[in-house]
């Protein structure tokens, strides 16, 4: 072979490797006038395209903005010094045969019903009042078949002369209590069985006057429990001595030896040199830490800070002040302008979530909220029977309804208008320096440990 022969073939050579990095056949490369592809690719739109035989359905290699260099997919034309490359493809030229990379076509998202806030609302369990009277609340009672303890329960709950979590969950037991001691098993019935069928009924008829929230949810969990695990052969006066003993027992250890031992930690944070420490509503066992740390000597001030609905913080200012403890009243609005004075925030639950977050009376979530702002301490002072293993991503669905007179009047009401009075908000866990429970001081993050950990003694399973 002749160098010149070597030469053309050398040449050949390169021009198929240009051609296979193309997608292209020799044939159709020779086709292809880099000159007047250029031009084209300089002056002209995507029509003025030069396009080879049969390369239209060919995806190319590599998409060049138009005036860059050569890179590794495309060659550099001779043309123009070399400045622009040869056969360059453009975005332009590309849309013109797949439209839809610069056009794509509408995405359908899903569209929120404008129903979505009033669907949430209708969730929101309504005030007692508005579903029937006392009287008629009575007479269904009576008529179902419900025992006469539950149907005074009922009665409290439905005038919500019986508030607190704590109080609500030891009078519904003691409802309970009272059912199981007058119970009777039928003839060829299992008394684990047949009482349980029949406990539900009574606790069917609780929950149409108020629901049962967290605390009474979990003791009348743990009691259900109890009755399941009772032997088949026990005898029925022995059975009903045990399940009354763990309804005691349940009582003693988990409520109130439990606020004594939660008074004795946060009585520990209680400074004895002049602390002013705020509280929000009424909570039977913040009030409890708060006379312990009295009773002990330490001398403090508090500020209590009460919201529209039952006037929970007049009556905490009226025992503490029974007890001799320096304490003055602020309604919620005022808040800001007393923060600067306090210390300490002590708050109560009605539940604790098991991310940590605080469902408890309406205006707890703001009370923590500006304390964390003014970076006070703010202590939760909840039993872990109040312990919820559910999670709450806002706090109106599900959340309870009150009376919303104290709002606006009646008579000060239009007929076009709705008020709404929920009685309980969602505090963040962010806004929670530490939760003092029988197990100790914690951080938030520490009621998913506890769920998992104590689950059996928390529940009873």
């Amino acid at each position: 072979m002749s160098a010149k022969e070597a030469k053309a073939a050398a040449k050949a050579a390169k021009a198929n490797r240009r051609a296979a990095a193309k997608g292209l056949t020799p044939g159709e490369m020779k086709q292809l006038d880099p000159t007047s592809a250029s031009s084209s690719t300089d002056t002209a739109g995507p029509s003025s395209r030069p396009v080879a035989a049969g390369a239209e359905g060919k995806k190319p290699a590599a998409v060049k903005a138009p005036g860059g260099s050569g890179g590794s997919g495309f060659g550099a034309g001779k043309g123009a010094g070399g400045a622009k490359p040869a056969n360059t493809t453009t975005a332009a030229s590309l849309a013109s045969s797949t439209p839809f990379l610069l056009n794509p076509p509408p995405v359908k998202l899903p569209h929120a019903s404008p129903s979505t806030a009033a669907d949430l609302i209708s969730t929101v369990h309504p005030p007692p009042s508005s579903k029937q009277s006392k009287s008629q609340l009575l007479v269904s009672s009576v008529s179902r078949g419900l025992h006469p303890s539950v149907i005074l329960l009922m009665q409290h709950l439905a005038s919500h002369t019986l508030l607190g979590s704590s109080a609500r969950a030891i009078a519904t037991l003691a409802a309970l209590r009272d059912f199981i001691v007058d119970y009777h098993t039928p003839a060829g019935a299992v008394l684990n069985r047949d009482m349980v069928t029949k406990l539900g009924h009574q606790i069917s008829g609780i929950t149409s006057a108020r629901p049962l929230g967290t605390s009474a949810g979990n003791a009348v969990r743990y009691l259900k429990y109890e009755i399941s695990v009772v032997p088949a052969e026990m005898g029925e006066r022995e059975a009903k001595s045990h399940l009354v003993s763990r309804i005691d027992h349940f009582i003693r250890d988990r409520i109130v030896f439990a606020s004594r031992v939660i008074s004795s930690h946060v009585g520990g944070k209680i400074k004895d040199s002049g602390d002013v420490i705020l509280t929000f509503a009424r909570s039977s066992v913040a009030e409890q830490a708060i006379v312990d740390a009295w009773k002990k000597g330490k001398r403090f001030e508090v500020i209590c800070v009460g919201g529209e609905t039952f006037e929970e913080g007049k009556r905490l200012l009226q025992s503490l002040l029974h007890h001799g403890i320096p304490t003055s009243y602020a309604p919620l609005t005022s808040l800001s302008s007393i923060l600067s004075r306090v210390t300490l925030v002590l708050l109560g639950t009605a539940s604790l979530l098991a991310n940590g977050a605080l469902y408890s009376r309406a205006g707890t979530a703001t009370v923590a909220m500006m304390a964390h702002h003014r970076k006070i301490p703010v202590i939760v002072c909840c039993e872990t029977y109040k312990f919820s293993e559910r999670v709450r991503l806002e706090g109106v669905g599900g959340n309870e309804r009150a009376d919303p007179t104290p709002l606006l009047p009646e008579g000060e009401c239009p007929s076009n208008l709705s008020a709404l009075n929920l009685l309980y908000d969602l505090t963040p866990p962010k806004y929670i320096t530490a939760i003092a429970s029988e197990a100790g001081l914690s951080g938030p993050e520490s009621v998913a440990i506890l769920l998992r950990d104590y689950k059996s003694i928390l529940f009873g399973s």
